[in-house]
């Protein structure tokens, strides 16, 4: 989070503006997840006039960054992350950048654009054991393990999502490396790798098959180095 050196008149106003903001109407449908969620016209109707109201405006960049200015000129940023598109063409780019702009804005706004299903669609058949008897662990509501970095489970279904989400998942590996400073998923803090899940999860797949259908082979894991 990168923000301006005075906060003195941006901070008061925020907080009454996101006092005021409700979440916005869950009229999309994700065929995928058979779940409702916010379109970003609906989440903008709801946010910009509350926003403008108290002197506030989120702008946003093509990678879904979110920026909070107030009129006296003081600023807040939620920085986003590398897109990878599904397909390397306008409608692709266009497609992974709106699902960026509706992730990064309820979140740094504190809304809700997103049906809570408490993990249910990163997890398979609901969470059936695999085949060697041992249940995956895909919910994000692990708790940190004992040095406040993401559970092995986490870091682990953070690796094979950047497979299923991203075009070129070592590039998009590397820039969450670098965006975080760390070396390996396993480093992350805890809140962040949970964000970053859900954020994930929301991109479109590069995948025949959605995460929830995804059986046993695709996370047995010869292919997650640790």
């Amino acid at each position: 989070m990168n923000r301006s050196e005075s906060q003195s008149k941006l901070a008061p106003a925020l907080v009454k503006a996101l006092g005021e903001l409700s979440n916005p109407k869950m009229s999309g449908i994700n065929p995928h997840f058979k779940s409702k969620y916010a379109k970003l016209p609906d989440i903008l109707e709801v946010t910009r006039p509350t926003l403008h109201k108290h002197g506030l405006c989120a702008m946003q960049d093509s990678t879904g960054s979110v920026l909070i200015v107030h009129e006296s000129g003081e600023w807040i940023e939620f920085p986003g992350m590398p897109l990878t598109p599904s397909k390397n063409d306008p409608q692709g780019h266009i497609a992974a950048l709106t699902y960026a702009r509706r992730g990064y804005l309820t979140a740094a706004l504190g809304i809700c654009g997103d049906e809570d299903d408490d993990g249910n669609s990163a997890s398979s058949g609901g969470g059936q054991a695999s085949s060697g008897g041992q249940r995956q662990e895909r919910s994000t509501e692990h708790p940190p393990a004992s040095d406040g970095k993401v559970s092995e489970g986490q870091a682990k279904f953070l690796y094979v999502l950047c497979k299923l989400k991203c075009a070129d998942a070592e590039a998009t590996k590397q820039g969450i490396y670098t965006k975080f400073g760390v070396n390996d998923f396993r480093e992350l803090p805890w809140r962040d790798g949970k964000a970053l899940i859900e954020r994930m999860k929301e991109m479109p797949d590069v995948v025949a098959k959605p995460v929830q259908d995804q059986q046993d082979d695709d996370f047995n894991h010869d292919d997650v180095p640790f």
